[in-house]
């Protein structure tokens, strides 16, 4: 295991994270907005009571300018604020195929039957982010299109390019949290598979899910919608 990966097991430490997605995954990151609770809800430190992902959006509208792998930056930036919140761009090193959770549970499944190569898997408010080679948002409609699947406004996938954000957690952030990883960015995964890898998987297991369902789905109506939680953030650039 990367001897910095390893330190890093069991840290809770934002800059520390931070450090390490700036120096072994080379992410620019740019230290967001901080979640504070106020009684049983969560508010943000933007200060906007509607704010639709507190805790997890850049502070400033130039922030893309700003984002970097520079450690002494970095060091800074969270020596100002230990509790802000960690923002990667989207569409410089990786883009981002969103689902449905029951839909990427199933879906990491069968890559991992098949040997699929998978990178890190993000886990959002009831959603998978599945890190992928940048330029997916560009080509996912012809990839689509391609597999010529008559479900596909079904699927609710969604895919997150250049321009966009995440916010990501420390590395040794539980499960229980809004945002944690189901399969961390380490040094063994590095090499990102490309969107047409990962995403005939995704549609098969689409399937999968619904057969699950099928008591919930008259059989002459074909696929329904899935079930999905609608709650905490999304990204931008909704494809």
């Amino acid at each position: 295991m990367h001897t910095i990966f390893r330190k890093l097991v069991g840290q809770s430490s934002l800059v520390e994270s931070a450090l390490f997605y700036a120096r072994v995954r080379h992410w620019d990151v740019y230290p967001g907005t901080r979640r504070i609770r106020r009684g049983r809800t969560l508010a943000c430190s933007c200060g906007h009571a509607d704010c639709p992902t507190p805790g997890e959006h850049p502070d400033a509208q130039d922030w893309h300018r700003h984002a970097s792998t520079h450690p002494q930056t970095i060091r800074w930036w969270w020596g100002l604020h230990p509790d802000a919140s960690i923002i990667v761009p989207v569409g410089r090193t990786f883009d981002v195929i969103d689902i449905p959770a029951t839909v990427g549970q199933a879906a990491l499944g069968r890559i991992a039957r098949l040997g699929l190569r998978v990178g890190p898997v993000l886990a959002a408010h009831a959603r998978y982010r599945f890190l992928v080679v940048p330029g997916a948002r560009q080509d996912l409609p012809e990839l689509l299109g391609w597999l010529d699947w008559p479900y596909t406004d079904l699927l609710d996938l969604r895919c997150y390019g250049e321009g966009d954000h995440m916010a990501v957690p420390a590395l040794d952030t539980g499960p229980k949290a809004p945002l944690y990883w189901v399969i961390p960015p380490t040094p063994d995964n590095m090499v990102l598979p490309y969107a047409r890898d990962i995403v005939p998987t995704i549609t098969y297991s689409y399937l999968g899910v619904v057969r699950d369902q099928r008591s919930e789905t008259r059989p002459d109506q074909g696929p329904a919608p899935l079930p999905v939680q609608r709650a905490g953030s999304r990204l931008e650039g909704d494809l």
